[in-house]
């Protein structure tokens, strides 16, 4: 037909043509795009002295402490570039007032009903998506900073899942995209809290491994450049080094909420 199916539905599309006519057809076009992959390293070193005393004291390898402080640092940077894209990239905002309305219902009700709304702001972004000629699919994820999730945590009736394990597991490699980006598992939406996140800020998204709404591609994972030893002034130097690009592919899938 020429269009892109979900731009509508028509039901008359697949009705069987007349005698020895063509029937409608579908067709997939593939695109490509240039995608350039970042660099982004970091370093540490540290004296034999700290390592004796560190090992002697404390039973631990500095070394090795230094090594997770890297790939720590570098999965929360990948990680907030990714926040800040998605919410740059995002196909609506909408906004939740914190303080009720003055001279409403809501400034003398339970405060409950009101923190509600923000419930009710969230189904109305998942609504947007589900809408949205780039989805006509449901979010599954939310993301929030603390201010966001202490709002809905105060309504005992929701039941949330929350993972607030990363960025220990991701991004920072293809398996831990996986893990930051986690579908819904047991609930209506999987729920990530991010404590630096921007603050009053939520995100209701899809995700959907065969169609990626967001996409993080690692060129280069996290690697270990190698160790340096200075003998004259018993120094090591070491360092950590990974190259990807990021790109939002869907923002009709991704809905911003802000707390104003």
């Amino acid at each position: 037909s020429g269009s892109r199916l979900n731009e509508g539905i028509d039901p008359s599309f697949t009705e069987c043509p007349e005698e020895c006519s063509d029937s409608n057809r579908v067709g997939v076009e593939i695109d490509s795009e240039l995608l350039e992959a970042e660099c982004r390293s970091v370093a540490a070193e540290y004296c034999f002295p700290a390592q004796y005393h560190v090992r002697d004291q404390y039973g631990r390898d500095l070394g090795s402490m230094l090594d997770e402080a890297m790939i720590h640092a570098l999965q929360r940077d990948i990680q907030a570039e990714g926040l800040d894209r998605i919410r740059a990239g995002a196909g609506g905002t909408l906004t939740y007032a914190v303080a009720a309305p003055a001279g409403s219902y809501y400034a003398t009700a339970n405060p409950n009903e009101y923190r509600r709304v923000l419930w009710e702001t969230v189904r109305a972004a998942d609504m947007d998506i589900r809408t949205d000629t780039d989805s006509f699919v449901g979010a599954n994820i939310i993301l929030g900073d603390p201010n966001f999730w202490e709002i809905l945590l105060d309504l005992i009736d929701l039941d949330i899942s929350m993972d607030t394990r990363v960025p220990g597991n991701g991004p920072g490699q293809a398996d831990e995209v996986t893990a930051f980006f986690g579908v819904t598992r047991g609930g209506r939406y999987k729920t990530f809290l991010f404590s630096d996140m921007p603050e009053d800020t939520g995100i209701v998204m899809v995700k959907d491994d065969n169609d990626p709404t967001y996409l993080y591609a690692p060129w280069i994972p996290i690697t270990d450049v190698g160790t340096l030893v200075y003998p004259k002034p018993r120094r090591v130097e070491k360092g950590m080094i990974t190259l990807n690009g990021q790109r939002m592919l869907r923002p009709g899938r991704v809905r911003e909420i802000q707390l104003t």
